[in-house]
């Protein structure tokens, strides 16, 4: 399997974005990824059965199964980080304590809501 990417942006630093520890990263959209995933695949098969049609017969059941596990796969759920942003940051930051606290408190707990509670998350608001 070969994809081709165009870089959009490079940066030197994460500056926040994302943890330092994860080193070089390839930010992707979960979305995009699901999409590449299936294409890929349905034209592997579609070339396969193009070269030699028995092998329709042989992989049918195979085919089924695969493409049920890819319309059920979401990588938008495995995504290692997933970014917000805070409506009025200014707003929320140069408040008084308690408004600051309810409003990143408030932001995290509708990126949960967003992201279901089966997610494996933790919710940072760094400054």
């Amino acid at each position: 399997m070969h994809h081709s990417f165009n870089l959009v942006k490079a940066f030197d630093r994460p500056n926040g974005k994302f943890g330092a520890t994860l080193g070089n990263v390839a930010l992707v959209d979960c979305h995009y990824i699901n999409k590449i995933f299936e294409t890929t695949y349905l034209n592997y098969f579609d070339d396969l059965i193009r070269q030699e049609p028995l092998f329709y017969m042989i992989f049918a059941e195979f085919d089924v199964a695969v493409k049920k596990v890819l319309d059920e796969m979401n990588f938008c759920n495995y995504a290692l980080s997933v970014n917000g942003v805070i409506q009025d940051p200014v707003g929320a930051y140069m408040g008084t304590m308690a408004n600051m606290n309810e409003k990143i408190g408030y932001a995290g707990n509708v990126m949960v809501d967003s992201l279901t509670l089966q997610s494996n998350i933790t919710v940072s608001a760094p400054i």
